[in-house]
């Protein structure tokens, strides 16, 4: 019988992970926030990383439109000439690659130079195809004398922006002088969001985060993408391991390059080799890789947790290979290595479970024991804790401070290499959009939001897909894959949609018909199978009634007054969920024109999907505190008395009988194959500059109130998609 570290296995135990179910779970956010910015909502796209809120939806939803039909012709697109593709159009002669090359080109020295700020460096001068920029010039200068700034400084920075822009905005007539000094004011506001989003980057502790998720999702994927590489679990991890790596430049790119003394030469043959997004941080050479050693250290924190002081040697298997997690290099019996491998092996049973890094990082402290729940946090805690604290540990100080030496050498290879490419940047080697593109898809990303008004963005789409350069942001989109979809909006069956749609770990049933009308009206009718879960503990009548002082009198009814209860309820549901989608509809998009039928599935077979179990009480899973607020009981899901210390539970699978309008708009999106776009569960961990009022502005992102329940085009996009682009998938160049 294989040997099992016993805290890897008490862990596991302890946490008893269950494979997910349904979408979605709001109950650990995966790490700290990183505190919103009031008043400026629409700087939340900023940063060159990945959100996954609301906001950064809405900017997602850029790259998921369709390229044309290899036999369409796209309309010629209309460029405002006051905008800055308007003007880099005019000098470039009215050729639109050109312009964008120049665009592009800025916005990776402001990219670079960023980074470069972020972590304390000069950002040297601009490269000799950007010096005659006078804009540019004045940006390079700001972003350099902001490296000093601290933190609270630059936030402060932000917020008397904030208050100065909205003071101008309120004026009616603004003169020439005053539309110039908001456009300042916006231009250096947005620079120091995202000069706070690209720090936290670099911070130490969301690197380690970021690191955790990255090497999950890696065991994930391996998992999940043998059989079928276009599952939505597949495209899904693939999309959030591609989010982290770009998101985290310092780790995954800074982090790869050899500690060993090397030439020039042998240098920039590595750094060409390598590019920003590649594998080869997997390259072996024991632990001299600045990654390897933050990883080893990191693991070496986890393994601590509760060792004892020394740990006794490995008795594996005679002969049985070691389990590092980044390199093939055998492990020994020294105390830092057995550390080591411990660690190795906590990790590896958590990542053996889809819902374990959420729980590995999740700062809560529902036990209220003073410490936070994931063993991740509790160690960066301790080895933070004074030498006079009881609980000091020197091993773990020690392995924390190798694990910081080891970022600040992946920063330094990483600002390096930075600054190597932006000497490079006019070079002969990056000429083009698709080679600015394939170094440099961050830049292009944040390019394509900094332009998304004045006409740019058809413009911009066009270019993007004769480069086949869309491919690049819609190579893990769910949206685009056509498995589980069959049929032809021009016959008169349509299109039927059944599968799986996946917010990893989470997954929701979708299933519903889009047919055409004579008129052209595109109508969405979804089949709900609505299962009445009878609740014997409140009825009275029933011997497993839990007793008058236990259950509150408006609770209790008899089977009989449950289900007439039940069926009012879903009848009002869907008259209000109909209405509220078919009001979106024709307030978002009036072209085309989109209707709405959903209906309770009266006649299905109780496993007909997609299913949703109905209880008067529902609690889809055991509450980590349960067996302490309810000593000696078994765990009941329809128990109110189980339920009401922790609030009801709702999901895309189980509602309750008392589940609010807004809830249920948000879980019947799922149904229609919509992702939720708020910043908890195992969304990367780079959510910047959100705050609640920002998750208030779309229903997939928020239950709180009803005024923060909207529908916008891009959801309404999202439900049709698969009339555009199947039975056939869209391919790419």
């Amino acid at each position: 019988m294989k040997r099992i570290d016993f805290l890897a296995l008490s862990i596991l135990i302890a946490q008893s992970f269950a494979p997910p179910v349904e979408a979605h779970a709001n109950r650990n956010r995966p790490v700290y926030q990183v505190p919103g910015i009031s008043g400026a909502v629409e700087q939340n796209r900023a940063g060159y990383g990945w959100l996954n809120t609301s906001s950064e939806s809405e900017a997602e939803a850029l790259f998921l439109e369709e390229c044309p039909r290899p036999n369409q012709t796209p309309a010629a697109p209309c460029v405002r000439r006051d905008s800055e593709l308007g003007a880099a159009l005019s000098l470039a002669s009215g050729n639109l690659e050109t312009a964008f090359e120049e665009i592009l080109k800025r916005r990776i020295y402001e990219y670079s130079a960023l980074q470069l700020s972020a972590l304390g460096k000069n950002v040297p001068a601009l490269p000799d195809c950007l010096a005659n920029d006078p804009k540019m010039a004045a940006e390079r200068a700001q972003i350099n004398n902001l490296k000093t700034t601290d933190n609270a400084d630059l936030s402060g920075q932000i917020s008397e922006l904030v208050g100065e822009i909205a003071k101008l905005k309120k004026k009616r007539n603004l003169s020439a002088g005053e539309r110039a000094e908001l456009a300042r004011k916006q231009e250096q506001l947005e620079l120091r969001v995202k000069l706070r989003a690209v720090r936290q980057s670099h911070n130490n502790k969301r690197m380690s985060e970021a690191l955790l998720l990255e090497r999950q999702l890696k065991d994930r994927e391996a998992e999940y993408c043998g059989d079928d590489p276009q599952s939505g679990y597949c495209l899904s991890i693939r999309s959030n391991r591609d989010r982290v790596r770009l998101a985290f430049p310092s780790v995954f790119a800074g982090g790869v390059a050899e500690e060993l003394a090397l030439s020039e030469d042998q240098r920039a043959r590595w750094d060409m080799r390598k590019g920003l997004a590649t594998d080869m941080h997997r390259t072996d050479a024991c632990g001299k890789v600045p990654l390897q050693q933050f990883e080893r250290e990191l693991s070496r924190m986890v393994g601590l947790m509760g060792a004892p002081n020394p740990l006794p040697a490995h008795r594996g298997p005679a002969g049985a290979p070691s389990r590092p997690n980044t390199h093939a290099c055998p492990l020994t019996d020294d105390q830092q290595e057995l550390q080591i491998r411990r660690g190795n092996n906590v990790l590896a049973t958590i990542n053996s479970d889809d819902s374990g890094y959420p729980e590995l990082v999740t700062p809560n402290d529902d036990n209220e024991d003073g410490r936070p729940d994931g063993i991740f946090n509790q160690a960066w805690g301790n080895a933070l804790l004074d030498r006079e604290d009881e609980n000091y540990d020197p091993r773990m100080a020690e392995a924390y401070g190798k694990m910081e030496k080891a970022a600040e050498k992946m920063k330094d290879v990483f600002a390096y290499e930075v600054t190597r490419g932006m000497a490079g940047l006019c070079g002969p080697h990056l000429r083009g959009v698709k080679g600015l593109a394939e170094k440099y898809p961050q830049a292009l990303r944040q390019t394509v939001l900094d332009m998304n008004k004045g006409g740019a963005q058809d413009a911009l789409k066009m270019l993007l897909c004769q480069k086949g350069l869309m491919g690049r942001f819609q190579a893990y989109s769910q949206s685009h894959s056509c498995n589980g979809v069959s049929g032809d909006i021009n016959s008169a069956e349509g299109v039927h949609v059944e599968r799986q749609s996946v917010g990893f770990p989470y997954v929701s049933d979708v299933n519903y018909d889009v047919t055409k009308s004579a008129d052209g009206t595109l109508k969405i009718k979804s089949k709900i199978n609505y299962v009445f879960k009878y609740d014997s503990s409140i009825d009275p009548t029933s011997g497993d009634y839990a007793g008058n002082n236990k259950i509150p009198a408006a609770l209790r009814a008899n089977k009989a007054q449950q289900e007439s209860k039940f069926n009012t309820k879903v009848t009002n549901w869907l008259r209000d969920a109909n209405k509220f989608y078919d009001d979106a509809a024709k307030k978002e998009l009036p072209q085309p024109k989109i209707k709405f039928e959903l209906v309770q599935c009266s006649d299905c077979e109780n496993d007909y999907k997609p299913t949703v179990n109905v209880a008067t009480c529902y609690r889809a899973e055991e509450p980590e505190s349960f067996s302490t607020d309810f000593p000696d009981e078994t765990f009941d899901a329809h128990s109110c008395r189980h339920v009401n210390p922790y609030g009801n539970w709702e999901d895309a699978g189980n509602y309750t009988l008392g589940t609010s309008n807004p809830t249920i708009m948000h879980e019947t999106g799922h149904v229609l194959g919509l992702a939720d776009e708020y910043d908890a569960d195992y969304y990367p961990a780079h959510a910047l500059g959100e705050d609640g009022s920002v998750s208030c502005n779309s229903t997939m992102a928020s239950n709180d109130g009803v005024d923060c329940h909207k529908i916008y085009p891009r959801h309404l996009l999202e439900m049709i998609r698969p009339t555009r682009i199947c039975p056939k998938e869209i391919e790419f160049d």
